[in-house]
């Protein structure tokens, strides 16, 4: 009987087309297979001609509709007049992209709308005039010759000038022929850039004419024709033209640009929302979409809330409450926006909604011992339980394969899943969070219900009736929002939250349309085609592996859909093929121009950073400008070859067949460097043994992957989409641990850079992860590392009053629970620094957190503690949260090796002083002798040796003052300049430099301003300076000791200080341990081990800078040198 109804279903699937039409239409339709039909061939992105082929929004659309009906459709192309007049003349039997007037309807029976698009008015960016849409009247404006509100404009006093083009209309405004022109967004600006006018802007939405209808019209003597369309639209599924509206409007013209050009009358209601503020309602217990925790209001659909906010300028009052609640504010019209409401035609008088922005499947809920859920089959003979009232009641009434058992409250049917009652629950699959909330243990989804009457819950904004302007500034904005930043949201919010926690196979959460169920069982095979890009593809026995072809095989997994290997010897055959038609898909294209251009692309599945190759004596490369006018070897035709040819044309290419064949020429000097992909990068140099080849830098952009489709399968490109969007971090860590291991990694010479990208990568799962559970372990983690943590941890309230702390911070206070209970932060400061603790608390409520603060306690004792602080917001915006580290030992050992600075610079200031007191002694004896051999002293003799000594004495006052500043120091922050830090340690340490015979070379022109302290900067140059002397002194016994000091203008916010010494360099086994406390290679009675700890301290943890060592090989006056290179970094804030 099964395999009866089933042969039936299909019988009436396969029929379903023919159903559509009438006898008579079916007629026409076979007597009139093809229908000639006039197109634009310059209206993007609708219908236009771009390298010869037709393409856009409504070619797709006719396409479609030609798929539906059985029609074929034979194009004319040509501009809109010669377009409209061959339609008039009845050369053609339709035309498209017509909008409806009274005047064409003479000649015209028109189609249902399929678009509508605003008209924009463009005028030049300096143009002062222009209030609002009346600002037109009286002036000349640019419109397309026979547009349909030409009439309409007229009407409104407006001085129409005709044009063919709008180029044409653009050029005659800049040229002063006309005031404004108009024009739909996306033309406008297109003739804009075409011609490089940058004085001309869309300035406003023209709000007196109806929006651009977009229409099919056919002869009049054709009305069966019409309606073939009109039946062939209407069987359209809305969600193919979002689709189409995603592909040609939403992803190839800047929707973000054209979103934010909202009419004047939307303008001015965003800016009353500044003092009037919209009210919109979120339930407050809606897990994972709105719900409240410490405090704050968080979830998928408030974070898409504050993206509304920040990309419309509106501006919110929130209002929660339980659903009842929230919906009944709403209905008595107390709010204006509710969010997570479903559509239902009841509804409608008091509601305007957007469309879904998510939907929720229903999940099939059983006990751990269910076993396999495998479809409608898995439930017969089952009791299923459903709550009274759903709307699955009416839509599952005709099952008869299972018992439907009812219960009053969605908490019971639950409970009469665990206890035995039901063998399944269906419920949204978000119920989850309902089963944690009851403390319900053994149940889980285990599918998706998939029932051709059931939909699934679909998520939307509701927008009171009244409020038409914001309805339609709300839909504005909800379309601008990129697919990727829903996506994102998706991942965060849901597959990774709700995702883990449910433990779902992720190939069950897939719920595809009827007609992508279609699509896979009409096409259980794709073809794909690919070459050897190890790791990321790697052919084999006609299949594909590596991380590309794990990937493939997951999307195969989670789908059904078989792909089979077709053979290519290069990638341009592969794109030739796929040109060809003779493959469907190719899963390994980026984002060049090239490739998109050739079909559908899907998202981003995986990204990874290009490697920039070189030899190993090559240092660090920052960006790829710092390559013009080398020569870089890539295979032709890959992304980084694209990339280069249109973004660097500077460079000079070596075009080669295959990546090794890059790499080698890099080696045998043939090319300067390789860009290319990091996973092949890597792979290549461990695989080849290209030992003095190493990873020199990252390029600025990164590689993409994304599958590229055939134009003829748009759903197939949606079930990719589906696919990847429910592929698990999880899964995703498995393929990239599985083909790009540490062991690679360890291989190449540049570990600092190559331990960034993979770490960083690696940091990015890590915390992907992390924020799985988030929620549920958030608690227990915190309070696991508020309890063990080595550093004192204490929450404080506004007033300083303790609320919690943990074991080391009573510790390091010497206090009971109960005498700390009864303290104030406040009252444990030294006197000094209360003023400080009262900033601190200051900054934090405005910034958030105030990092690195160094202030002293007073414990119970009476003992000083040094300590440094980190105080951070609690979400509820009432506790401080403090971590606080005893750096007392630290701070004693710090003031050791500022009393060891001390001696040196007493060494250094009785060196400088010997000049001076030599003279000021010559001075005044020569004035002693004058007095005794002469009878009388001259007034100029007087003053010549008096302003001897008193120049003199003012030097040695400089530098005592400059002994007492270096030593006393300060915590507080100015405005300083670089150049002058330098200049300052320079005198503070040229006597010992000089007496070691240490000759120090400067180019010290360039200079930067910034916020910092003088003091702590002059003490990091002259421990670096002083770590320089001490190695030189070590390991150079001939020859000249060199120290270089040299600042560089990296932007006009950044520059560069270089010390640098010729002593050899710092041994391998060691650089990376340098900046570590204690660390030393001195003998213990000249070595702390603190001076370049500090170092670090201060540039990175006080000045937020960056600080960096390695070793360099260059020339000096014609001789080689080797030594260590300290880089520091001075960024303005």
């Amino acid at each position: 009987m099964l395999k009866i109804l089933l042969v039936f279903f299909f019988l009436a699937i396969s029929s379903f087309s023919n159903d559509l039409f009438t006898k008579e239409e079916k007629s026409w339709i076979k007597n009139n297979p093809n229908i000639k039909i006039a197109m634009i061939n310059n209206f993007r992105p609708f219908s236009y001609v771009e390298n010869g082929k037709h393409k856009g929004f409504s070619v797709d659309l006719l396409n479609k509709i030609s798929e539906i009906s059985g029609l074929t459709f034979d194009v004319k192309n040509a501009k809109w007049s010669k377009t409209l007049s061959s339609f008039k003349e009845q050369e053609v039997d339709m035309i498209s992209d017509i909008s409806f007037t009274k005047e064409r309807e003479s000649y015209s029976l028109f189609t249902n709308a399929y678009y509508e698009i605003p008209i924009y008015i463009f005028g030049l960016k300096n143009d002062k005039s222009y209030i609002d849409n009346t600002s037109l009247k009286g002036k000349k404006v640019g419109v397309t010759k026979n547009i349909f509100y030409k009439d309409e404009l007229a009407k409104h006093g407006v001085v129409i000038i005709e044009f063919s083009s709008s180029e044409d209309k653009a050029k005659a405004l800049v040229t002063g022929q006309i005031d404004y022109f108009l024009s739909s967004y996306s033309t406008g600006t297109k003739a804009i850039k075409s011609q490089s006018l940058v004085d001309v802007k869309a300035i406003d939405e023209y709000i007196n004419i109806k929006k651009e209808d977009l229409r099919f019209a056919v002869n009049k003597n054709k009305p069966l024709l019409k309606s073939i369309l009109n039946k062939s639209l209407k069987q359209i599924e809305n969600k193919y033209f979002s689709f189409l509206a995603n592909k040609w409007i939403l992803g190839n013209e800047n929707i973000d640009n054209i979103v934010k050009l909202f009419s004047m009358e939307e303008r001015n209601f965003i800016n009353n929302t500044k003092n009037n503020p919209v009210k919109i309602g979120s339930i407050d217990t809606y897990i994972p979409f709105s719900f409240s925790y410490n405090g704050e209001k968080i979830g998928f659909t408030q974070e898409l809330i504050e993206i509304i906010a920040k990309k419309s300028g509106l501006t919110f009052e929130k209002v929660g409450g339980t659903w009842p609640q929230v919906y009944g504010k709403f209905e008595n019209n107390e709010i204006d926006i509710i969010s997570e409401l479903s559509y239902r035609e009841e509804r409608l008088p008091f509601t305007l909604y957007t469309k879904p922005y998510y939907e929720i499947p229903i999940g099939v809920f059983a006990r751990d011992d269910f076993g396999t859920y495998s479809g409608l089959k898995s439930l017969k003979g089952k009791k299923v339980g459903i709550v009274k009232g759903s709307y699955l009641i009416g839509a599952l009434k005709d099952e008869k394969d299972f018992e439907i058992v009812q219960f009053d409250t969605n908490n019971d049917k639950f409970y009469g899943l665990r206890d035995g009652i039901v063998d399944v629950v269906l419920s949204r699959t978000m119920s989850v969070y309902r089963l944690e909330n009851l403390m319900i243990k053994g149940i889980k989804v285990v599918g998706i219900f998939s029932n051709d009457n059931i939909k699934n819950e679909d998520l939307r904004f509701g927008i009171r009736v009244e409020q038409k302007i914001l309805a339609s500034i709300i839909k504005k904005t909800l379309a601008s929002i990129p697919y990727s930043k829903i996506t994102q949201l998706k991942q965060k919010w849901i597959l990774e939250n709700y995702g883990k926690k449910e433990e779902i196979d992720s190939q069950n959460t897939l719920v595809f349309t009827k007609d992508e169920k279609a699509f896979i069982k009409k096409h259980p095979e794709i073809t794909y085609s690919e070459v050897n890009w190890k790791p990321l593809s790697i052919i084999e026995n006609n299949t594909m592996n590596g991380i590309m072809g794990d990937y493939l095989k997951l999307v195969s997994k989670k789908t059904g859909i078989k792909f089979k290997y077709i053979p290519a010897s290069s990638w341009s055959e592969v794109l030739n093929m796929f040109k060809d038609k003779k493959i469907d898909l190719v899963p390994g294209i980026g984002t060049s121009p090239q490739e998109v251009k050739l079909g559908l692309v899907s998202n981003t599945y995986s990204k990874y950073p290009m490697a920039i190759v070189t030899g190993e004596n090559i240092k660090y490369i920052q960006n790829l400008n710092e390559l013009d006018s080398k020569t870089i070897a890539v295979p032709k035709y890959y992304t980084s070859y694209n990339y280069l040819v249109e973004k660097h044309p500077k460079i000079k290419i070596i075009e080669t067949e295959n990546i090794p064949e890059a790499l080698l020429k890099v080696e045998a000097k043939e090319a300067d460097a390789f860009i290319g992909h990091i996973a092949t990068s890597l792979y290549y140099l461990s695989e080849l043994h290209l030992k003095n080849l190493k990873i020199s830098g990252v390029a600025d952009f990164n590689f993409e992957h994304k599958y590229l489709i055939q134009n003829e399968y748009p759903l197939l490109l949606s079930i990719i989409n589906k696919t990847f969007d429910a592929i698990t971090q999880e899964e995703k860590k498995t393929i990239h641990s599985k083909w790009i291991q540490p062991q690679i990694i360890k291989e190449s010479t540049n570990y600092e850079l190559i331990y960034k990208i993979i770490g960083g990568f690696t940091l990015i799962l890590i915390v992907a992860l992390y924020f799985l559970s988030i929620l549920k372990k958030q608690k227990k983690e915190f309070e696991t590392i508020f309890e063990t943590s080595k550093d004192g941890i204490a929450i404080i309230d506004l007033k300083t009053k303790f609320k919690k702390y943990n074991d080391a911070y009573l510790k390091m206070l010497n206090y009971s629970d109960d005498e700390l209970k009864t303290k104030l932060l406040d009252e444990i400061v030294i006197v000094e620094q209360k003023e400080l603790l009262n900033n601190m608390l200051k900054n934090v409520l405005k910034d958030g957190y105030v990092k690195n603060l160094e202030t002293v306690y007073v414990d119970k004792n009476e003992n000083r503690v040094n300590v440094n602080m980190t105080a951070s917001l609690l979400p509820d915006k009432k506790r401080v949260l403090i971590v606080t580290k005893d750096v007392t030992s630290l701070k004693l050992l710090e003031n050791h090796m500022k009393l060891a600075s001390m001696g040196e610079m007493i060494g250094n200031i009785a060196h400088q002083w010997r000049q001076p007191l030599s003279v000021i002694t010559s001075s005044a004896s020569g004035l002693r002798i004058k007095s005794e051999y002469e009878e009388k002293i001259s007034l100029d003799d007087v003053k010549n040796f008096s302003d001897t000594i008193l120049n003199q004495a003012n030097y040695l006052s400089e530098t005592i003052d400059d002994f007492k500043n270096f030593i006393k120091g300060t915590n507080e922050f100015s405005e300083i300049d670089i150049l002058s830090v330098v200049k300052k340690s320079l005198s503070l340490t040229k006597p010992s430099i000089s007496d070691n015979f240490i000759k120090i070379v400067t180019n010290i022109d360039d200079n930067l301003s910034i916020n910092g302290n003088k003091s702590e900067l002059e003490q990091v140059l002259i421990n670096i300076m002083n770590n320089a002397k001490d190695a030189l002194i070590q390991n150079v016994n001939n020859g000249d000791r060199l120290i270089f000091i040299t600042t560089k203008k990296i932007d006009e916010n950044s520059l560069e200080l270089r010390i640098c010494d010729n002593g050899g360099g710092i041994s391998k086994d060691i650089i990376q341990r340098i900046f570590e406390p204690y660390f030393t290679t001195k003998h213990k009675s000249i070595g702390t081990g603190l001076g370049l700890s500090i170092v670090d301290k201060i540039i990175r943890e006080r000045h937020e800078q960056t600080v960096k060592v390695h070793n360099e090989s260059f020339k000096h006056e014609g001789k080689d040198y080797i030594g260590a290179c300290f880089s520091i970094v001075f960024t303005k804030k």
